[in-house]
């Protein structure tokens, strides 16, 4: 399914529907670290909730780092959702809770998730289930979003079964799902349960349209609830201020689909997380 942000009317829905979330304004946003480990890796993830003790159990979003690593860019957006009354979490995929500018030390790190898909998905399962032992999480209503490798984070714990209400991907290099055969005896279409937000760039070289295209005929045939959204002449990377500084063809930030996307995130996670 194919939806456009463009029209005002739902901007307007986003809009209402971010000044409806709980405890937005009403008490500050409080961080802090929390060590946790997977398969002997020391791991470090990143908390942000607005500390509100009269809110009670509330829904969470687990943020899915891109390729650089957790740095800067991912506690801002936990942060953000913390804002809008969220519980947020950065996981850790690298035990090395901090951005690379480097692409070959990022490639390096990245690479054996992508040969093992089993490790990529019982590492951010680590993460998530942090998440989810949270005091004030209510653990039937959480998502996870991911930027660029966090969007196959997200995608993969989805694909594994994990219990994600929904999953945004940005701007994501989105691995296709394995058959019953490579998984178990289960396929990952029949463990899928949480609804799809896909956001990416139509220009997105690393990505290709057609290539797109091609998983969501899988997902329609699957029967799976996903909406996409592509931004005209969005690359890679279009949500982040910092893409344009890394010096890689295709990879650069477009402040109207990160906005765009931003507010469809919003809509949709109100969808997907209300009671």
């Amino acid at each position: 399914m194919f939806r456009s942000t463009r029209h005002p009317l739902f901007l307007i829905k986003a809009l209402l529907l971010t000044l409806s979330l709980p405890a937005v304004g009403r008490a500050a946003v409080v961080t802090e670290t929390v060590a946790y480990t997977h398969e002997g890796a020391a791991l470090t993830a990143y908390l942000a909730s607005d500390n509100d003790a009269d809110a009670g159990d509330r829904p969470a979003v687990l943020v899915c780092h891109a390729w650089w690593g957790a740095g800067d860019y991912a506690r801002r957006r936990a942060r953000e959702l913390a804002e809008l009354g969220y519980v947020a979490m950065v996981l850790d995929m690298y035990e090395d809770f901090d951005r690379t500018d480097d692409p070959a030390v990022a490639q390096g790190k990245a690479g054996p998730f992508y040969q093992d898909r089993n490790l990529f998905r019982t590492r951010a399962r680590a993460g998530l289930d942090l998440l989810l032992d949270q005091p004030g999480v209510d653990a039937e209503r959480v998502a996870a979003i991911g930027y660029c490798f966090g969007g196959t984070t997200a995608l993969e714990l989805a694909y594994s079964g994990a219990p994600l209400a929904g999953v945004v991907s940005f701007h994501g290099s989105l691995l296709d799902p394995r058959p019953a055969a490579a998984a178990e005896g289960v396929a990952d279409l029949d463990r899928l349960t949480a609804k799809l937000l896909i956001c990416h760039g139509q220009a997105d070289p690393l990505y290709p349209t057609a290539k797109l295209v091609g998983l969501l005929d899988t997902f329609q045939t699957a029967g799976v609830d996903v909406t996409t959204t592509m931004y005209a002449g969005a690359v890679h990377a279009f949500t982040d201020p910092g893409a344009d500084d890394v010096g890689i063809d295709g990879v650069g930030y477009d402040s109207t689909a990160d906005r765009r996307s931003w507010v469809q995130m919003v809509d949709f996670l109100g969808e997907v997380l209300s009671k």
